[in-house]
């Protein structure tokens, strides 16, 4: 929780679609990004700071391709 203040709007934004996405079968970066309005190359970044922060494996466990 403490991490998510500081974040910036797309990380909270790729974070809170992964969440409502991680039951469904696999989804792609480029399917975030063209959901979200954002570069292939941000939301891979975003990805690896979701990692980073330790919000990956609730968030991404796998489904993302």
């Amino acid at each position: 929780d403490s991490y998510l203040c500081e974040a910036n709007g797309s990380f909270v934004k790729v974070y809170l679609y992964s969440l409502r996405h991680s039951n469904s079968a696999n989804i792609s970066v480029k399917d975030i990004a063209s959901a979200l309005n954002l570069l292939e190359s941000d939301v891979v970044m975003l990805i690896h700071q979701v990692y980073v922060a330790g919000l990956g494996s609730a968030a991404l466990s796998g489904h993302v391709g």
